[in-house]
C-alpha cells in the first residue's frame, strides 16, 4: 500500500511547473535579446528622472534649465565662431592677393606712328593705319606678372553727328566683363616683373568694314536737328561724313594664384588741328590718342 501511495504522489506533479530545461531556454533567450534588458533599464531611468525632477525644488530645477541653456548657447557660439573664422580667412586671403598681386596698367596712351586713312564706299569703309606703340607697366613692385599679352588697339570710326546707324554711332563698349573674359592671345606672351615697363609695337593695319546690311538700304530724308544742323540720313554716308577715331586696348595677365586679370581702356584721336573730328576726304591724318573718361575696367 505504501508503494502505491508513493507512485501516486510522483504522478500527480502539477503541469504549470516548468522543467529545468525550459527555464534554461528562457534564460538563454533573455541573454540573447539585449533589447528587452535595455528597454527595462531605459524605463527605469525615465521613471528615476521624473521622480528626481518632482522631488527637486525650484532652485534645482532652474539650475538644471540654466545649465542646459548654457550648453546650447555654447554650441551655438562655437558654430558661429567657426563660421566667422572661415569667412575671415577667405577675406584675409582675398585681401592679401589684392594687395600683393601684380597690377598692370597702360603707362601712357598708345602712339600712332605714321598716319590713318579711310575711304567710304557704298556698303563699307576701307581703312589703313601705321604702326601703333602701346606701353604697359607693372605698377606693383613686389610681385611679378606672368603670361602677359595685349589685345588691340582696335580702331573704330564713330560718326559725328550720329547717322542713326548703330554700328556707325556707338562707341566701342568696355564693361567689367571685358576684363574678366578669357581672350585667346594673338601675340607671344611675356613676363613682366614688378616695376618694369614694356613697349609693344602693332604692325600696320588694313581693314574693310561693312556698315550696311544686305537687307538694306533705305533712305531717310535729312531732318533738321535741335541745333539747326542737318543730320546724316540713316545708312547714308560719304567721304564728307565726319568721324571720330576711337581705339580700345586691353592687357591680360596672370599670377601665382592662376587667376586671370585684365585692364582695358578707351582712347580718342586728337588731330593736329586740336579737333577730334575729321572726314575721310581729309585723310591721311595724324594725331595723338587721349584717354576718355569712360570706357575702362580693371579687375
Amino acid at each position: 500500500m505504501e508503494d502505491d501511495d508513493t507512485k501516486n504522489n510522483h504522478s500527480n506533479t502539477p503541469h504549470d511547473l516548468e522543467s529545468p530545461s525550459s527555464v534554461k531556454g528562457q534564460r538563454r533567450q533573455a541573454k540573447n535579446n539585449p533589447r528587452s534588458r535595455n528597454d527595462g533599464t531605459d524605463t527605469q531611468k525615465k521613471k528615476s528622472f521624473k521622480r528626481s525632477w518632482r522631488k527637486s525644488g525650484p532652485v534645482a530645477r532652474w539650475t538644471l534649465v540654466f545649465v542646459g541653456l548654457t550648453a546650447i548657447a555654447g554650441i551655438g557660439y562655437l558654430l558661429v565662431y567657426f563660421g566667422v573664422s572661415v569667412v575671415q580667412h577667405f577675406q584675409s586671403e582675398r585681401q592679401f592677393n589684392t594687395e600683393h598681386r601684380p597690377r598692370i596698367e597702360f603707362a601712357r596712351p598708345p602712339a600712332l606712328i605714321g598716319t590713318y586713312s579711310c575711304d567710304v564706299k557704298t556698303r563699307d569703309i576701307s581703312s589703313s593705319s601705321g604702326k601703333i606703340h602701346t606701353w604697359v607697366k607693372n605698377v606693383r613692385t613686389s610681385s611679378d606678372a606672368a603670361s602677359v599679352f595685349v589685345a588691340g588697339p582696335y580702331l573704330k570710326l564713330v560718326a559725328d553727328p550720329p547717322t542713326g546707324n548703330p554700328y556707325l554711332d556707338l562707341i566701342p563698349p568696355i564693361t567689367n566683363d571685358s576684363c574678366r573674359k578669357i581672350v585667346p592671345p594673338t601675340m607671344k606672351m611675356f613676363p613682366l616683373n614688378g616695376g618694369r615697363q614694356m613697349m609693344i609695337e602693332t604692325k600696320e593695319g588694313f581693314g574693310n568694314i561693312t556698315y550696311i546690311s544686305k537687307f538694306e538700304p533705305f533712305a531717310i530724308p535729312f531732318s533738321q536737328s535741335k541745333r539747326g544742323v542737318d543730320s546724316v540720313p540713316t545708312g547714308i554716308i560719304s567721304n564728307q561724313t565726319r568721324f571720330q577715331l576711337y581705339a580700345t586696348s586691353c592687357v591680360y595677365y596672370s599670377w601665382e594664384d592662376d587667376v586671370k586679370y585684365g585692364t582695358c581702356a578707351t582712347y580718342r584721336l586728337k588731330t593736329p588741328r586740336e579737333t577730334y573730328t575729321f572726314a575721310c576726304q581729309d585723310s591721311p591724318i595724324s594725331g595723338e590718342f587721349e584717354r576718355t573718361l569712360g570706357g575702362s575696367c580693371e579687375n
